[in-house]
């Protein structure tokens, strides 16, 4: 299910929100708006970063997002990963050369877990997976 009803400000503040304690992301703990500092990850050669931004919504529900950050001309790409009947799907991608993309937003709640997966293409690295929340 994709979570398409945040408002650009808000997508805003959730991705200039850098700050905050990271958790995992259960029924009876509550991880941060924003920054999950615990989800970040490299590529191989270094060149790529990528991590997950979450956000509740006014229903209570957890969403995540995957950010991707690319520079040395790396050819950054990332996949969302969501977690559910026992197995991980790609839910979205977003790629980026010197410079930043991200994905859309995920549930990432009950019955769900979320992650970033992340390689320089230009290398053909494989894809490294980062903690989920």
């Amino acid at each position: 299910m994709k979570f398409s009803t945040l408002s650009s400000s808000a997508a805003a503040a959730v991705i200039l929100g850098l700050g905050g304690l990271a958790g995992p992301a259960s029924a009876t703990s509550a991880h941060p708006d924003g920054f999950e500092p615990t989800t970040v990850v490299y590529s191989d050669d270094g060149n790529c970063k990528a991590w997950i931004n979450t956000h509740k919504d006014v229903t209570g529900t957890w969403y995540a997002q995957g950010l991707v950050h690319s520079w040395n001309g790396a050819n950054c790409q990332i996949y969302l990963q969501q977690r559910y009947s026992g197995a991980w799907h790609n839910a979205d991608a977003a790629a980026a050369t010197n410079g930043q993309d991200q994905t859309g937003w995920y549930v990432d709640d009950t019955g769900y877990r979320c992650r970033v997966a992340v390689r320089n293409h230009n290398n053909q690295e494989p894809y490294n997976a980062g903690r989920s929340v």
